[in-house]
């Protein structure tokens, strides 16, 4: 987050309410959830190695233009969706490693959008696209969402609304889709001088955008009168990268900043568990959090940055229906090591730990776990800018 970023918000301290005036009684409560404790060591430990299918390699065809990669996601056919944000559009890429096209454009009309944030492809070859901004990015509401053929012509859309909410226009944090069905983390802000409630959300909706359960609910109250920014306080837990939905309609995600706790649920049954390991996130050094004080805060407002990382840092099922949690890499790892896993089974248990491994250096590339198992990696992004040669992009698998 920077400065820019909570511009639109006027500086606040965000003090954090459980529910808060207006919550949704409907909303999923984990605690009902049996809680496993998946032990203090994995079944085992591997190292999981990722081998090059294929470097992009579009030339200079207009059609393919790519100048930075957000995200990725993959289609039922293996395509790999490349998302640019900057752009606007989606590069698509064949499971070859052919340039295919691009799928979407900036504009108001049918199949079009203003703010591209997230791609996902459906399992009849669809592909779904949508607005979105980062968390603690804030606005007027960007939460459109259009669903695409296989040669990229609308077929369909909507504006995602939170039921509970009304008619405040919600900011979407990230997607994910599945058979009929997405899950969408939103972010809405009511403003009630001089009070402000951040709402931030997370919901089972079909391809309508019609709303089929609420899983997530985390509420803060705030005032535009007070001077300090904290961390911890504007904490969201429903962006993208901390849920996701799997082929069997299960749900996972990650409601807590500073402690390990994972709820998988089937929204269809109810029937779920929470999955809690007593751990703490890394903690940061104090020119870490000078660096964060400085970037955030300003304009009479002091932030005050957490001691520590968050403990879980994202999550994602794999093929084989275990959740991979990752936990951040350890600092005394190789260079060509990306991040530690746990790999969770689906009744709990803490099956094996991964230590990923893959070509490139951890601190100047990106790695972009896929649904289907496979793995984007793109290369240069700690030097490389819009445009730059440095930039490049792998499909990887093991």
């Amino acid at each position: 987050m920077t400065k820019r970023s909570w511009c639109l918000v006027v500086s606040t301290v965000l003090l954090l309410r459980a529910g808060g005036a207006g919550a949704d009684a409907n909303v999923l409560d984990p605690a009902q959830l049996a809680t496993v404790d998946p032990g203090a060591a994995p079944g085992s430990e591997e190292v999981f190695t990722l081998a090059e299918q294929w470097t992009l390699e579009c030339g200079d065809d207009p059609r393919f233009m790519l100048g930075v990669v957000n995200e990725a996601a993959a289609t039922r056919e293996g395509a790999i969706l490349l998302v640019d944000r900057p752009l606007g559009h989606v590069l698509m890429v064949g499971a070859d490693g052919a340039c295919l096209g691009v799928r979407g454009r900036t504009g108001d009309g049918p199949g079009e959008l203003r703010a591209l944030f997230c791609a996902a492809g459906l399992d009849d070859g669809r592909i779904v696209l949508s607005e979105g901004m980062p968390p603690f990015v804030f606005g007027t509401g960007a939460g459109k969402v259009v669903i695409l053929d296989g040669e990229g012509l609308p077929v369909g859309g909507f504006d995602l609304q939170d039921p509970a909410l009304g008619n405040v226009f919600p900011t979407l944090r990230g997607l994910r889709a599945r058979g009929e069905r997405l899950l969408v983390g939103l972010q809405s802000t009511v403003v009630r001088p001089p009070q402000m409630t951040s709402i931030n959300r997370l919901l089972l909706t079909g391809l309508d955008g019609a709303t089929v359960a609420v899983l997530g609910d985390r509420r803060i109250e705030s005032s535009f009168l007070d001077t300090e920014l904290r961390e911890a306080d504007v904490f969201e837990p429903y962006t993208l990268d901390r849920f996701d939905l799997a082929g069997d309609g299960r749900v996972a995600f990650a409601p807590e900043r500073d402690a390990y706790l994972v709820v998988i649920v089937d929204p269809a049954t109810g029937e779920g568990l929470r999955v809690v390991r007593e751990i703490a996130g890394r903690r940061r050094t104090e020119a870490e959090r000078e660096s964060l004080a400085e970037a955030n805060g300003g304009a009479g407002v002091d932030y005050i940055a957490c001691e520590s990382d968050p403990v879980i840092r994202g999550l994602r099922f794999r093929p084989d229906g275990c959740l991979w949690v990752a936990l951040g890499r350890d600092e005394a790892a190789p260079a060509d090591e990306f991040g530690t896993f746990d790999e969770i089974g689906p009744d709990g248990a803490w099956r094996r730990r991964i230590r990923l491994r893959a070509p490139g250096d951890a601190g100047d590339d990106r790695l972009i776990m896929l649904q289907d198992g496979r793995f984007v990696r793109v290369a240069g992004v700690a030097d490389a800018g819009l445009g730059d040669e440095g930039i490049a992009v792998q499909l990887l698998a093991k």
